[in-house]
């Protein structure tokens, strides 16, 4: 009597436990249909904009701005940095680094100097601390490399810290006054 007890238990635990791992089954592959609709919906958007649009599209471009969107949306307390960026080639003979009010100016002289035929890009940091994670591959890819800041020279010194490896010159401007772009091609021309 108290085996066929036991027994009975047994099987109802049993069927509970098969129940429940049906259900969650069910959850799972509920789950597995909603991503496999949204991914079939995504790609049918990507192609019609890909046919469609009147601009061609940077699939690139598209897709590395909705994942940054999408890991924005999911987690606004982490800060994502994405990877830094460059004006120009990825490798040539000077890489002119700058940072926060001082990119518009920088950035018109690297363009008349490139204009020039000469192998000048410009990499502006938004992020510094920390600093993106591709920092020291875009540093890797120039032969001669000028911080241009406003101040003493704070970013070059925590350049020097974070990536020893390279040398960094500076071009600081300490008056009050922003950077001209006629003096920013006389120095990168002087330095080159």
């Amino acid at each position: 009597m108290r085996t066929n007890r036991i027994l009975k238990i047994a099987l109802a635990c049993s069927i509970v436990a098969i129940m429940g791992l049906s259900f969650w089954s069910f959850k799972v592959d509920q789950k597995n249909f909603e991503i496999s609709k949204n991914l079939d919906i995504f790609y049918t958007l990507f192609r019609e904009l890909n046919l469609f649009y009147v601009d061609e599209v940077e699939p690139e471009k598209l897709i590395k701005t909705g994942i940054d969107d999408m890991l924005v949306s999911l987690d606004p307390y982490t800060v994502y940095i994405p990877e830094q960026d460059i004006m120009g080639d990825a490798q040539g003979d000077l890489l002119v680094v700058s940072w926060g009010g001082t990119k518009g100016s920088v950035s018109s002289a690297v363009r008349a100097m490139q204009a020039e035929g000469k192998k000048v890009s410009h990499a502006h940091f938004n992020y510094i601390m920390p600093l993106p994670k591709n920092t020291e591959k875009v540093l890797d890819g120039f032969k001669k490399i000028v911080v241009c800041e406003l101040n003493a020279g704070q970013f070059a010194n925590y350049l020097r810290m974070k990536h020893p490896v390279h040398q960094y010159l500076q071009y600081n401007k300490m008056q009050g006054l922003p950077f001209t772009i006629t003096e920013l091609v006389e120095h990168f021309n002087n330095i080159l």
